[in-house]
């Protein structure tokens, strides 16, 4: 009998290509001062796991501190195997505090290459991943969350997102054309701002995504206005002291001060303390103006119901639409004693 020879040729495994891109959104306020926090990614199948992809992040004035992608095979590196776990973490590095509230881990398989251009188009697209784990670590706080990596249709690009953008949401009062209108007879509305307080916003938006800016126009809290004018470089202008609001129920003006109390007005009108936004509110009367007048009464909040406890002793005002500050010297009862004008 003769001898047969046989040839076996294995074929390599091919992987599939994919383009992951790596995405950092923050709220515009984290970048002034500047805050900094790492993202990590890796990924493991249960027999492989991989290194770290490991970035130090520094967030951006306009909420994109991170666009970039690597490409390669899958598997390959810090790219996951299809049906791997990948892990996503960030390291406060005791700069930046995420909130799990607020802040969160997003990804998206896609065969639709999106820029930097698109994210409004991205954002809704996104899923959220479950879990979010908190590990105080020497180096600061690690937080991470997972996700299944699955991509059936070969689909080229793996979006991953660190969200961390703060939407807000409040209550606004709004006039289209009028400051004075917004902080007195203003049309109320659910608003989102995405900063953690209406003074650190830099957009008004209309969904809780913030993917939809508000009209342009003026937007009040009852104690402060906003202008919001889309035209500008930076379209939500700082807030002011809304002014007197007159009419049936009667009105109140709105002061700024802070904590600092002193026994001399020379002392008060001195005080170069930075504004914390404590106020103190009046009635419109007795006289037609701003003005803090002997025979005021100051009161904690706008309902005029809890009178400011002053001790006899001077607090430094802002006046809405001033020239110049006051000191004004206050009772138990929120009376105001004496008045003495601080020129600026």
């Amino acid at each position: 009998m003769g001898c047969a020879n046989y040839t076996i040729t294995f074929n390599c495994v091919e992987a599939d290509s994919l383009n992951v891109v790596y995405i950092v959104l923050n709220a515009p306020q984290y970048s002034s001062p500047a805050q900094v926090a790492t993202i990590k990614q890796k990924w493991s199948d249960g027999t492989t796991t991989s290194a770290y992809f490991n970035r130090p992040v520094t967030m951006k004035a306009n909420g994109i501190s991170q666009f970039s992608s690597i490409s390669g095979l899958e598997s390959q590196g810090t790219i996951p195997a299809d049906g791997s776990t990948v892990t996503l973490e960030l390291v406060d590095d005791n700069s930046f505090e995420f909130d799990t509230s607020k802040h969160s881990f997003k990804y998206l398989v896609s065969n639709t290459q999106y820029t930097e251009s698109d994210i409004n188009t991205l954002i809704p697209l996104l899923t959220t991943t479950s879990t979010i784990i908190t590990t105080p670590t020497a180096a600061g706080t690690v937080y991470s969350s997972t996700f299944t990596y699955s991509n059936p249709s070969d689909d080229g690009y793996l979006y991953i997102v660190w969200d961390l953008r703060y939407s807000n949401q409040i209550t606004l009062d709004y006039d289209a054309s009028l400051a004075l209108t917004a902080c007195c007879s203003g049309a109320s509305g659910t608003y989102y701002v995405n900063g953690t307080s209406f003074s650190k916003a830099t957009m008004v938006y209309t969904d809780a995504d913030l993917l939809t800016e508000a009209s342009d126009g003026y937007y009040a809290n009852g104690s402060y206005f906003r202008e919001l004018d889309s035209a500008l470089t930076v379209p939500l202008i700082s807030q002011k002291l809304c002014e007197a609001c007159t009419g049936a129920g009667g009105g109140y003006y709105a002061y700024e001060t802070n904590n600092n109390t002193f026994y001399k007005a020379s002392e008060a009108c001195s005080d170069t303390d930075p504004n914390t936004g404590l106020g103190g509110f009046k009635a419109a009367g007795p006289g037609t103006t701003a003005e803090l007048e002997v025979g005021d009464i100051l009161y904690t909040n706008e309902f005029l119901t809890t009178p400011i406890t002053g001790f006899n002793l001077w607090k430094h005002y802002l006046i809405p639409g001033a020239s110049y500050t006051v000191s004004a010297k206050l009772d138990n009862s929120g009376n105001v004693l004496e008045v003495v004008k601080c020129f600026l």
